[in-house]
């Protein structure tokens, strides 16, 4: 059986996965859309597939890797930090451990197309992830949090979002 080249899309039920799958479609690319929730269907037509489920889910994942040739994924699947406060533990699971997997599906991937699974980073993005860690996870090391420490966070914010407004895509 003839693999189907595609590009995976997780989180695809989010606003930026949504934008996204519609930037992706107009290029032409075959679109394999994931995410936890049921995508709208007027999503739903501009993908060639649109999966229900969860990037924690082994047999999901391993058929992927069985049914579709997946040069290139974009992960978006998060739980961002508003949720994230109330459950770290299912926060951890999805934002580190959903990641480990999906690192693990590119290298099946790689061995099956014969070449590694490229992952594309901007300078901006790497050094705004980088700094952006570095920062939460400076703040949040003594497991209290005070007015100052939001603040900061705040800028912190602020100025990530600021930098992707004015640098162009």
């Amino acid at each position: 059986m003839m693999r189907k080249e595609v590009v995976l899309v997780t989180g695809a039920a989010g606003e930026m996965g949504q934008a996204l799958i519609a930037r992706l479609a107009d290029s032409g690319a075959a679109v394999l859309a994931l995410d936890v929730n049921p995508l709208p269907e007027s999503l739903r037509q501009r993908c060639q597939v649109a999966l229900t489920g969860d990037i924690l889910d082994e047999k999901l994942l391993s058929r992927l890797v069985t049914e579709f040739a997946i040069p290139l994924i974009y992960h978006l699947a998060a739980v961002l930090s508003t949720r994230a406060e109330y459950s770290p533990e299912a926060a951890h699971r999805i934002n580190v451990e959903g990641t480990l997997a999906l690192l693990r599906l590119a290298t099946e991937q790689g061995g099956w197309l014969g070449h590694p699974v490229t992952i594309l980073f901007e300078d901006v993005e790497l050094v705004t992830v980088t700094v952006s860690v570095f920062i939460v996870a400076l703040i949040s090391l003594d497991g209290k949090c005070h007015w100052l420490e939001g603040a900061q966070l705040l800028a912190a914010y602020i100025i990530v979002a600021l930098a992707f407004f004015f640098v162009p895509a």
